[in-house]
C-alpha cells in the first residue's frame, strides 16, 4: 500500500484524494479527505464571536491598531517578494509541504522566480538519530524521560547544511523547516509558529513525525519524545536565535 492511501469503507485501497470502487456494473467514484487533526477541539475562529453580556469570554483578546495582522498566503507573499533570502523556520508538525505549495501558488501568481531549499533533506540518519535521543526517552517507561541537553544542531549534517547556496537565477531563494536559521544566510526570517497541543492533535492523525523519525508512531510515545526532546532543542534554538538577532 502506498504511505499516503487508506483503505474505504468497500475495502478497496484509495489515494488520498480519490477513490474509485467498482460493484459489480457500478462505478462509484469517492473523494477521501485527508484527516489533518484528530481532537474534538475546535479550531481557533478567526473572526471572535460576539459574546452575550455577562457571558464567559473563551476567547479573551486584546485590541491591536488596525493593520497589525493579516492573514493568507496572498499576504505573506506580499512581504516575501521585497527579499531575496527567505528563511523559513518553525517547529517540528508544521505541515512544511502544505505551505510550501500554497506560498508557492502565491508567489508565482505575482510572477516570481523561487528556488526552494528544505533542510529535512540534511537531518542524519534515522538511526544516528534515535541513538542520539535514547539517554532522553525514558525507554520503556511510559511517562518519565530527561530533559534533552542535544541542540538542534546535533540533528543535522551540519558541515552539508551550511554549504547550501542560493540559486543566482531565482528571484527568491526560500529555506525552509526546522533549523533554517542554522545555515547562516542573511535575509529574512519567518517563524512558522504552531502551539504545542495543535502538534498532539496532528500526531495522534499520524500526520507529522518526531524530528528526524521517517514515520508516524505510537501518539503517546512521541509526545514523550516531544516533550523531552524535540521541543527542548527547537526552543533552546529558537531562544539563542532572538538573542543573537535581537538583543539589545
Amino acid at each position: 500500500m502506498h504511505p499516503d492511501s487508506t483503505v474505504c469503507p468497500c475495502e478497496n485501497i484509495c489515494s488520498e484524494h480519490l477513490c474509485i470502487c467498482v460493484f459489480g456494473d457500478k462505478l462509484i467514484i469517492r473523494f477521501v479527505l485527508k484527516t489533518w487533526r484528530k481532537t474534538e477541539q475546535f479550531l481557533l475562529p478567526e473572526v471572535k464571536p460576539l459574546n452575550a453580556k455577562g457571558s464567559y469570554d473563551i476567547y479573551p483578546t486584546f485590541k491591536l491598531d488596525n493593520y497589525k495582522i493579516t492573514s493568507g498566503f496572498e499576504s505573506l507573499a506580499g512581504l516575501i517578494i521585497k527579499h531575496e533570502i527567505v528563511i523559513l523556520e518553525g517547529y517540528i508538525g508544521v505541515f512544511y509541504d502544505h505551505f510550501r505549495e500554497k506560498l508557492e501558488e502565491s508567489l508565482k501568481n505575482l510572477g516570481k522566480k523561487t528556488s526552494w531549499k528544505s533542510t529535512t533533506d540534511f537531518l542524519k540518519h534515522p538511526d544516528e538519530i534515535s541513538i542520539l535521543v535514547s539517554p532522553f526517552t525514558g525507554g520503556d517507561d511510559p511517562v518519565f524521560g530527561n530533559r534533552t541537553t542535544l541542540n538542534l544542531e546535533d540533528f543535522f549534517n551540519l558541515n552539508a547544511l551550511k554549504k547550501i547556496a542560493p540559486d543566482i537565477d531565482a528571484d527568491i531563494n526560500i529555506l525552509i523547516g526546522p533549523g533554517a536559521s542554522l545555515t547562516g544566510w542573511n535575509g529574512l526570517i519567518v517563524y512558522l509558529d504552531i502551539p504545542k497541543n495543535e502538534i498532539q492533535f496532528r500526531a495522534r492523525a499520524g500526520n507529522i513525525t518526531n524530528l528526524g523519525s521517517p514515520s508516524p508512531s505510537d501518539p503517546k510515545e512521541m509526545y514523550k519524545r516531544f516533550y523531552f526532546v524535540d521541543w527542548r532543542s527547537e526552543e533552546r534554538r529558537v531562544g539563542k536565535e532572538c538573542r543573537s538577532r535581537w538583543s539589545p
